[in-house]
């Protein structure tokens, strides 16, 4: 006859325990780190795209302003670690008569730039569709010594069109630059800068209008006398520029602007590179 064999109760000894629960702390802690982790990342991919998303709406703006300027008209400086850019706004375009009409009848009316007296002329083409007050007419504006708006030595103010927009009349000031041979000219409006200006550990990119003409380029807000100020971008850890004239008649501006996400690690830096038609 058979003896029953003992058994022993089954159960889980404290060592074995312990390391049970060793294992669970260690697959939770690694699991709860690649979910931070993926969290985070999904949250810098959103900063990210925040920060895209509102440097494009800043900087669209402003290529559209800027590759709009007349030709030539555009000028960088820095000052201290803020970047100043200025440029002439367009609000139209033509060109005037540059010789009596020999052929259809009417001489028409040409515009004498060596005649200090002359201050009306036919437009050849499209006509103008209007000249605002305080607009300014400005003729081959090279930028130099010779031809520059911001001098004034092209440019003349007291504009008045007639025959639906194909008649320009403006008040003499002396004889103009000589043509540089495309016979264009240009109605612009104020001057208006575009500013990287510190602000507390930061930059904001602001635009200054309204301030009038000034021969000096202006670095700094103090000089801006009168101006209305619009902030474009805040919250820039870096804003910078620089502007090469390097090809013929096209100017290339490169903008430069650091974000950061308060709300998250997220960082990225912005650089726009802009065209200019210099073409006078």
């Amino acid at each position: 006859m058979k003896r029953p064999v003992a058994r022993r109760d089954a159960g889980v000894t404290l060592v074995e325990l312990v390391v049970v629960l060793t294992i669970i702390g260690l697959v939770v802690s690694i699991g709860a780190t690649l979910v931070g982790r993926v969290v985070g990342g999904q949250q810098d991919n959103r900063g990210r795209l925040v920060l895209a998303m509102s440097a494009d709406g800043a900087v669209s703006r402003l290529t559209d302003e800027l590759q709009s300027a007349l030709p030539n008209s555009l000028r960088v400086i820095a000052s201290g670690s803020e970047t100043w850019i200025e440029f002439v706004p367009v609000l139209d375009a033509g060109r005037y008569r540059a010789a009596t009409d020999t052929l259809g009848g009417t001489p028409g009316d040409p515009l004498d730039l060596e005649d200090a007296s002359d201050g009306s002329f036919d437009v050849i083409g499209t006509p103008i569709a209007s000249a605002p007050a305080g607009s300014q007419l400005v003729l081959h504006n090279l930028g130099t010594p010779e031809a520059d708006a911001y001098a004034g030595n092209n440019r003349r103010s007291g504009m008045v069109l007639s025959s639906g927009g194909r008649s320009v009349a403006f008040t003499p000031a002396g004889a103009l630059p000589p043509s540089t041979g495309t016979q264009r000219f240009f109605v612009t409006g104020t001057p208006v800068t575009l500013a990287c200006v510190a602000s507390g550990s930061g930059f904001e990119l602001r635009r200054y209008s309204g301030y009038g003409w000034l021969a000096s380029q202006p670095a700094s807000a103090g000089t801006l006398s009168g101006a209305t100020s619009t902030l474009l971008q805040g919250g820039l850890v870096s804003c910078s520029a620089a502007y090469s004239t390097a090809l013929a008649n096209i100017g290339l501006l490169n903008l430069r602007l650091g974000l950061a996400d308060p709300n998250s690690s997220a960082r990225m830096e912005f650089l726009q590179q802009i065209a200019l038609d210099n073409t006078p």
